[in-house]
């Protein structure tokens, strides 16, 4: 029935497998056809629609829709040769496929044929019965095999026991030691902590330093700037004593120029009333040539004479000195004829009275009269001169005064803005110092706490992943060791059912044959056996179980 079942199943498949590539190798031709048929229908109905029974031109706009429709067809048959070309891959796979299902059928079918021909083995085999000495034979094999899966298991589970001890000590040593390692290292952070903590206390204690000695730099400062107000208080009390002193110079000056303006008018008075007694004293002059002009001429030349003799005695008494010029002429001398320079004016000496009042009788009248033309142009250019020095002084003064006054108020403005400008640099520079100083200290801080809590972390995260790879250990190794106990529970429940399937067998063998024991049996049996016991056909096992028995000639071959 085995075998009918499986031919049955083999078939079956390969009915399925030749239906399904007859479909897949059929679809694309079918595809092809259709593709074709659909092509020569569309070519069909474009000769239709583009060849009318009337004959009429063709547009632009026809000639587009025909390219378009071009295009679009070739887009479809590239899409069908496309699709095709993907039938014919999957075509191919599916071919693979099969060479595949027929290669693993024709592999089933031999192993069919094996499996037939050793069940039908086994059945002539059932069906002869067994002998004496080959049910012996099977003991003692079934014997020897017990014993030594016993002697390979207890070794094996000696070693495995060592082994799993051991790793086992490894593996709680290596976890004692990171444990140690890791409390070491907690001992470490912790001291790193405290240490921190005291470095915390120091930073804070030198900021605190540092606030009060930034503190201490601004009341410096600010008394500094008080000082330097009141400096500033002081200059300009001196600026407006100056101003006050300035004020008062001016004033004297225009007094000074009142004065002078007053000499002018006065001197500017007597020369006008001189030239009054001037100009009567040329009329009379006149007069007095008109009405005797030969008295004049003798006048004048004795006025000559007069006055190189003059001329001779001042050359005798001021040989150092420049003298005025002699009047050589014999006719009267005009006032706009004679001209003198400041620098002889001015070099020229004083006449004494003794000498203008003894020349005056012997010159006569022209002689004065000449004299007093020379005085009056050198009071003339003395009172210019002396116009032009104080009008000079006062403008020399006013513009002094104005520099003077201007100066103070640009040094006074300066050396204001100056200090301001000072001070506010200064108060800015703390502003920043202080401000550097606390982000500095702030940062650090900052970073220094961020790297104890990084450090701390890690620490912490090193601590739990070797926890976690000890505890991980011991559950693998909880495991391995409840494996291995079923494992034994397994091969201890297996020994029984063998050493219960084997008693009632050893039992019917002893009460059959109870053979002498030879030297060389004794010798050879095992360990665990006790010299009661004989080896060989009549076989006796010291083994007790509570296992269920089965009956003899069995072996757990027979017919389910």
């Amino acid at each position: 029935m085995t075998s009918f079942n499986c031919t049955a199943e083999v078939w079956f498949n390969i009915i399925v497998v030749s239906l399904t590539t007859a479909v897949f190798l059929g679809f694309p031709t079918l595809l092809r056809v259709y593709s074709k048929h659909a092509a020569t229908s569309e070519d069909r109905k474009a000769i239709n629609i583009t060849t009318p029974t009337t004959p009429r031109l063709f547009t632009a706009q026809k000639l587009h829709k025909e390219r378009s429709a071009d295009k679009e067809k070739d887009k479809r048959l590239q899409l069908l040769e496309e699709k095709a070309k993907q039938y014919e891959a999957h075509q191919e796979k599916l071919d693979k496929n099969l060479k595949r299902e027929q290669e693993k059928n024709e592999m089933l079918r031999v192993k069919l044929h094996d499996k037939d021909s050793r069940i039908a083995d086994l059945r002539k085999q059932r069906t002869r019965p067994l002998t004496w000495k080959e049910e012996c034979q099977m003991h003692e094999d079934c014997s020897l095999t017990l014993h030594t899966l016993r002697r390979n298991h207890a070794s094996e589970m000696d070693q495995v026991k060592a082994k799993a001890q051991d790793n086992a000590k490894r593996e709680l040593y290596q976890a004692n030691f990171k444990i140690e390692l890791l409390h070491k290292q907690l001992a470490k952070a912790e001291l790193r902590i405290e240490k921190l903590t005291s470095d915390n206390l120091i930073i804070e204690e030198e900021l605190a330093r540092c606030k009060a000695q930034i503190d201490t730099s601004a009341a410096n400062y600010s008394q500094d700037l008080q000082l330097k107000d009141k400096e500033l208080a002081e200059q300009s009390s001196l600026f407006a004593n100056l101003n006050q002193h300035l004020e008062q110079k001016t004033a004297s000056a225009a007094e000074e120029a009142t004065r002078c303006d007053t000499t002018i008018r006065d001197l500017n008075a007597e020369v006008s009333t001189k030239d009054d007694k001037l100009k009567e004293a040329l009329a009379q002059i006149e007069q007095v040539r008109n009405d005797q002009p030969e008295e004049l001429k003798n006048a004048l030349a004795r006025i000559v004479e007069l006055e190189k003799d003059k001329s001779v005695l001042l050359k005798e008494r001021y040989p150092d000195k420049p003298q005025p010029p002699v009047v050589e002429d014999t006719e009267m001398v005009d006032m706009e004829d004679v001209e003198m320079t400041d620098a002889s004016a001015a070099n020229m000496p004083a006449r004494p009275s003794n000498v203008l009042a003894g020349a005056a009788p012997q010159a006569g009248c022209r002689d004065r009269q000449a004299y007093k033309v020379q005085l009056d142009k050198q009071f003339q250019v003395y009172k210019v001169k002396l116009e032009n020095q104080c009008k000079a002084y006062k403008v020399q003064l006013v513009n002094e005064a104005q520099a003077y006054k201007v100066k103070l108020d640009n040094q006074f403005k300066a050396h204001k803005v100056q200090l301001v400008n000072e001070a506010q640099a200064y108060k800015v520079r703390l502003d920043k110092e202080r401000r550097a100083s606390r982000a500095q200290l702030e940062s650090q801080a900052l970073t220094w706490k961020t790297g104890e809590e990084r450090k701390l972390q890690i620490s912490i995260n090193r601590i739990n992943r070797a926890k976690d790879v000890v505890d991980g250990r011991n559950k693998d190794l909880e495991k391995k060791i409840e494996s291995m106990e079923e494992a034994t529970a397994l091969d201890q429940a297996t020994l029984r059912l063998l050493q219960a399937q084997q008693q009632p067998i050893q039992g019917q063998l002893g009460q059959q044959n109870q053979p002498t024991q030879t030297p060389t049996q004794q010798s050879s049996r095992p360990r665990n056996q006790p010299a009661s016991q004989p080896r060989g056909k009549g076989v006796r096992f010291n083994i007790t179980t509570n296992a269920v028995t089965r009956p003899a000639g069995t072996f757990g071959l027979g017919p389910k």
